[in-house]
């Protein structure tokens, strides 16, 4: 029998041997009395249950474990895997020997009580807890769970793990956070997605609710969850109530961000036996946090990087094939296959401009081989664009001993439209440039030769305003030949929170920004602070002939909530001998 394991291919380890499912739903009460409905998908082969004892990979969503169609009959299989975000998994996996079982995790689907749809707390902790041990203690399993799911579904695993249940071997975890609020980037809370998230789950939850279980043959208890559901708290009123990590949030009366944060209970998962199959995209808005989990795991552990948005995650790119990893880390970890998938260099990473995927023998970050090359910018004209300032960026420090420019703050500027991450990404124009002419830019000379940047670039940017308080954008780009600028990174900071902390992650090195309101720290009018912080990570060769530009603006319409000042303030960008403004590129040598 021909036998191969890689990314690719997977034959002659493991087979299918069942060919249907057979599915029960039912109430799981919890330590509080609280009833949680769950879907068990069951193995069969010609009409006929499995008999021998099955391991159970299961995920918790909030979206509906299930729903009725129009025709008044219950989404099947293939169909439940869609409203879970992973289509192809689950199917795949009753085929060859597993039992799949989603929940509706509280205050969703047909589950009962309140839940707090956009904020992590300890309850998540206990639920997960329980309702693992519960599944694993089901007669017709073997006692060994595994779980799978991406953004939510993904963060739901890693809550699990870090309660360090006896019976749980692995998890999946896909773009899933580590920090919350994860929307919240150093100082600066998303918009667009944090007002569609009330709406969305309050439809899916309240209006269109999920499936009933199986016993609840009329409907009522179905009907009595969803009137607990419409007194679920509200995302909005809880992020803006709340606006540091240390806030107490009004609908718990607790500081629910500080006591429930994953770092606190980070040791348990780093003792546990909890094998990691991290899985991320590079045009995620959860990127670092993936890197994050990566680093600070010193179990098994394993890392798929490619060239995804969010929800584009669950899909395979060639050559990696999704259902397939999953398949080959579920076998080796809850069937003992040894299939070969601990053998392989435990990091796979997309490569942009080569358009290759690369391994990496690496477990942590940043990787051998990366040297950091600085770029400083510099009041000359680069001549590239005609910018609200256009200057350049060398890697020679700057001689002049006052340069500086000031601008005028512009409150129109968005990315709306744009491809990026703001807002999950959802493809839009990938020319920046019409949005590099409102921004005050840095570009550099053409690149001499292919360049891989592999890693997180730094901003270190010094400036002052005419405020005390200011949002600061950035965002790198690739520029090509004909002037056309290409997304490569970006981050944002807002001043007051500039002051870094060592987190209790490991942050690979990186300047790490927390929000609690001690510091929360206006800046003196007119005096120049160096704001240093990290974007995204890139994974780029850029190519001979291409430059690089670095744009400055002070806010993302409808994307982040940036507070209009009225007048517009003023803000000045240094780049001197005594305030040297740089960008840190992490550069793969060859």
């Amino acid at each position: 029998m021909r036998k191969v394991s890689n990314m690719t291919e997977y034959e002659g380890y493991s087979e299918e041997i069942y060919d249907g499912y057979f599915c029960t739903s039912q109430y799981f009460t919890m330590y509080d009395g609280c009833k949680i409905a769950v879907d068990i998908y069951r193995p069969t082969k010609n009409g006929v249950l499995h008999e021998e004892k099955l391991p159970i990979i299961w995920c918790a969503t909030q979206y509906k474990r299930s729903e009725i169609k129009p025709d008044g009959t219950k989404t099947n299989l293939e169909e439940s895997a869609e409203l879970w975000f992973y289509p192809g998994v689950p199917q795949k996996l009753i085929r060859y020997g597993y039992i799949i079982a989603v929940v509706d995790m509280r205050g969703t689907g047909a589950s009962y009580g309140n839940g707090g749809l956009c904020t992590i707390t300890l309850q998540e902790y206990y639920d997960l807890y329980d309702l693992n041990e519960m599944l694993a203690a089901l007669p017709y399993t073997n006692g060994k769970t595994g779980m799978f799911g991406m953004s939510y579904l993904g963060s739901m695993q890693w809550l699990c793990a870090l309660t360090c249940p006896p019976s749980l071997k692995c998890i999946v975890p896909n773009v899933a956070p580590m920090e919350d609020p994860y929307l919240r980037t150093n100082g600066i809370d998303n918009y667009a997605w944090t007002h569609n998230v009330d709406e969305g789950l309050y439809d899916k939850n309240v209006l269109h609710p999920a499936a009933p279980v199986d016993e609840d043959t009329d409907g009522s208890m179905l009907r009595e969850a969803i009137e607990m559901h419409k007194n679920n708290p509200s995302a909005v009123k809880e992020r803006y109530a709340a606006t540091h990590f240390d806030d107490f949030m009004p609908y718990y009366g607790t500081k629910v961000m500080w006591e429930a944060f994953k770092g606190n209970f980070i040791h348990n998962i780093k003792n546990s036996d909890v094998a990691c199959y991290i899985i991320e995209g590079l045009r995620d808005l959860l990127m670092t946090d993936c890197f994050d989990w990566y680093c600070t795991l010193t179990g098994p552990k394993r890392m798929a990087v490619g060239p995804w948005v969010h929800d584009g995650s669950k899909y395979s790119h060639e050559p990696y094939n999704f259902i397939t990893e999953h398949l080959r880390w579920y076998d080796y970890w809850l069937k003992g296959i040894d299939n070969g998938i601990m053998d392989e260099d435990p990091l796979i990473m997309y490569n942009y401009g080569s358009d290759e995927w690369r391994t990496y023998d690496d477990k942590t970050f940043p990787l051998n081989g990366v040297k950091e090359r600085c770029y400083h910018l510099q009041g000359t004209p680069s001549g590239t664009i005609d910018a609200v300032f256009d200057g350049s960026m060398t890697t020679r420090a700057p001689q002049d001993e006052k340069g500086s420019m000031t601008y005028e703050v512009d409150y129109s500027i968005s990315k709306k439209g744009f491809e990026d991450r703001n807002y999950y990404t959802v493809p839009g124009n990938p020319d920046y440039t019409d949005f590099d002419k409102k921004s005050v830019t840095f570009t550099t000379a053409p690149f001499a030769e292919d360049t891989n940047v592999v890693g997180f670039p730094v901003f270190k940017l010094w400036i002052s305003a005419d405020t005390p308080v200011i949002d600061l954008y950035v965002t790198l780009e690739e520029i090509d030949e004909n002037g056309v600028s290409t997304y490569l990174s970006d981050s944002k900071i807002r001043t007051s929170f500039r002051k870094t902390h060592i987190p209790a992650f490991e942050h690979m090195g990186l300047p790490f920004h927390r929000t609690f309101r001690a510091d929360d720290k206006p800046m003196e009018l007119n005096k120049p602070y160096l704001m240093d912080f990290a974007g995204y990570i890139m994974s780029n060769t850029i190519k001979a002939g291409h430059s690089l530009r670095l744009t400055i603006n002070n806010c993302d319409k409808e994307n982040w909530i940036t507070p209009e000042i009225s007048p517009a303030p003023h803000v000045t960008v240094y780049f001197n001998t005594e305030y040297d403004s740089s960008v840190i590129l992490p550069i793969m040598e060859k």
